[in-house]
């Protein structure tokens, strides 16, 4: 998608705004500079996920002109371990198709999810991981089933977002990983591997070829209490243990936040959403210099709130300290809700 014909709506707005930004350093409210840009173009690529479809969509036809991969978010797995794939997703890969140029970039991700008769689900069940990867048979059918559904899709890659690994897994997820992507590598199509801060990397022998992400959020959100979903600590700590990794890995930034409320319930916010929240209750966000993220509170009538999130500057400020970390490659998780100061800020890069 980058660099090619721009034949969207905003694709000739932000050609101007690259023509005219040059080497750009976004200062803060202090007129300082956050960060000194590295050396070698940034590579923007972001999730799309099957219920953020509206939203998502526009945001991904506005950033059109600087996405390098667009990733069509998700593929779970049924009662018998088989693929599936839900009408809504579905929409969302029929509609982004139907987009031409952008055809060229689409990928899918395969997440361990496991939908259940009657919509339950089991989300990142690391049971399903085990069973997929265990033996020869069970990876080679596995293997064979990706292939046919990203050839009956037309995708260009397929991407594995397998979380929750158990120890005794990761043997055969080190094999799965190899096999798919030798598989791949002969059919043409591009491939990448979803790490979470978790995994091991210090000790595992990843295999060379497939391209991975390191997701670099959740550092707080409803597992735990308020704060941003990353910060420079955690990104410093993560670009370092990314060395390990083969190839040019990419780290994974998240955009929207979270209203965590006094009664222990936690909302997800798009930033659009926390925006217009602040304004609703006439709050005024402040800046955490740690974090680059946005805070404010409010009084609701389930008792007092508090929300982070992040805007345009926040992850400006990530993607700078990222790239003094050495790492030129950034996945946005996820697309949808984004402010348009937020969309002219990536378009700038």
């Amino acid at each position: 998608m980058k660099r090619r014909r721009a034949g969207w709506w905003l694709a000739a707005s932000a050609a101007g705004l690259c023509a005219a930004a040059g080497a750009i350093i976004w200062l803060t409210d202090r007129q300082e500079p956050v960060y000194e840009p590295a050396p070698g173009p940034l590579e923007l690529s972001a999730w799309l996920p099957e219920w953020q479809r509206e939203a998502g969509l526009t945001d991904a036809l506005q950033l059109e002109p600087q996405l390098a991969g667009l990733y069509a978010f998700g593929i779970y797995f049924d009662e018998s371990d088989r693929l599936l794939m839900r009408d809504a997703f579905a929409t969302v890969w029929d509609e982004l198709a139907d987009y031409g140029d952008h055809r060229e970039a689409l990928h899918l991700t395969l997440v361990n999810d496991r939908i259940l008769e009657g919509g339950a689900s089991v989300q990142k069940d690391p049971e399903l991981v085990g069973r997929l990867v265990a033996t020869p048979e069970s990876r080679a059918r596995h293997i064979d089933e990706i292939l046919q559904l990203a050839g009956r899709l037309g995708a260009v890659g397929v991407e594995v977002d397998y979380e929750r690994i158990e120890e005794k897994a990761w043997d055969g997820m080190l094999r799965f990983i190899g096999e798919l992507y030798a598989a791949t590598e002969s059919h043409g199509l591009a491939m990448r591997v979803v790490l979470e801060p978790r995994a091991p990397l210090e000790r595992l022998s990843l295999p060379e070829g497939p391209q991975y992400v390191m997701m670099a959020y959740n550092l707080h959100g409803p597992h735990s209490g308020p704060g941003p979903k990353t910060d420079h600590a955690m990104i410093q700590r993560l670009t370092k243990r990314l060395k390990s990794v083969p190839g040019r890995p990419v780290l994974a930034l998240a955009t929207g936040g979270f209203d965590w409320g006094a009664d222990g319930k936690t909302a997800a916010l798009t930033e659009q959403q926390a925006a217009a929240l602040a304004r609703s209750t006439g709050s005024e966000p402040e800046r955490d210099e740690a974090s680059g993220a946005l805070i404010f509170s409010y009084s609701g009538d389930s008792g007092d709130h508090t929300v982070w999130y992040a805007d345009g500057e926040t992850l400006t400020r990530w993607i700078g300290w990222s790239r003094q970390g050495g790492i030129d490659r950034i996945a946005l998780w996820r697309l949808g809700g984004m402010q348009p100061e937020t969309v002219h800020r990536l378009l700038l890069y």
